[in-house]
């Protein structure tokens, strides 16, 4: 790129559609999605956006000595957990056998996003999914670099901004209802949360009360992520259904885009 750009990474369709959906908002900036899978660049084309690939960057140039170093660490550290009967079962299973390749790739991957910020005019990254460790990494080396960085989540609510490290300077939430999430429940930090959601996509607001007649539930992809779909939809519908029809609502269920069955 001869310009400043912002760097978008994006694995699915979803992220890219509702990134871009932000760079309609901002026609004087340029954005660079790169995408990691074929998923990310289906989505309508806006004329401040450029589309390639991560594997343009890719190479095998990464440091054998660091790979070394972590696979040897790696084998000590699974000798002192088959002490542990589960996990010795889980490693018997041949589960653990897959940890090394990880690894391996994780060092192509983060030197590809490297050649990135190395070779583009990167000037801050827009992220819509930093729990996706191939979408993660720019944020790190961004964050690294000194380079600015701004999240949203693709989705309704991301259950696991309770659980990660947040590396972004700011984070976009798209309604109300998910920065009080971010802020109530998550416990981020007022500074760095940013009430805007895309302008194309921005609900209606609903001011009656008695207009509200639905309960959701925005299920997860449980069955991709090998879950026991069955038991958690018999733990959750019933109870859900009840309070629904005790407050003279509907139930209804939002399927994640992987659920199938």
């Amino acid at each position: 790129s001869r310009r400043s750009v912002v760097l978008i990474p994006s694995a699915y369709t979803n992220v890219s559609r509702m990134a871009v959906e932000y760079a309609r908002m901002l026609p004087e900036q340029s954005f660079m999605l790169v995408a990691t899978r074929r998923g990310g660049t289906l989505f309508d084309s806006v004329p401040n956006v450029t589309v390639t690939h991560l594997g343009a960057y890719a190479g095998d140039t990464y440091s054998a000595r660091e790979s070394a170093f972590i696979l040897n660490a790696w084998e000590k550290l699974r000798q002192e957990l088959n002490n542990v009967p589960e996990l010795k079962m889980l490693s018997r299973l041949g589960t653990m056998d897959r940890f090394a390749k990880w690894f391996r790739d994780g060092f192509a991957v983060r030197d590809a996003w490297g050649r990135v910020l190395d070779r583009e005019p990167i000037q801050a990254v827009l992220c819509g999914d930093d729990s996706n460790t191939v979408t993660r990494l720019p944020v790190l080396l961004a964050r690294s670099r000194g380079l600015p960085s701004v999240d949203f989540h693709h989705g309704a609510l991301d259950g696991r901004y309770q659980l990660k490290d947040l590396p972004s300077d700011s984070y976009l939430a798209k309604s109300e209802m998910e920065q009080d999430y971010l802020l109530r429940v998550c416990h981020l930090d007022q500074s760095r949360v940013i009430l805007g959601g895309p302008a194309r996509q921005r609900a209606q607001a609903i001011s009656d009360s008695t207009e509200k007649t639905t309960v959701v539930l925005f299920s997860e992809p449980y069955e991709a992520l090998g879950q026991r779909a069955e038991e958690i939809y018999r733990e959750l519908l019933p109870p859900l259904s009840s309070v629904a029809k005790a407050n003279g609502r509907r139930l209804l269920i939002k399927l994640h885009p992987f659920e199938s069955l």
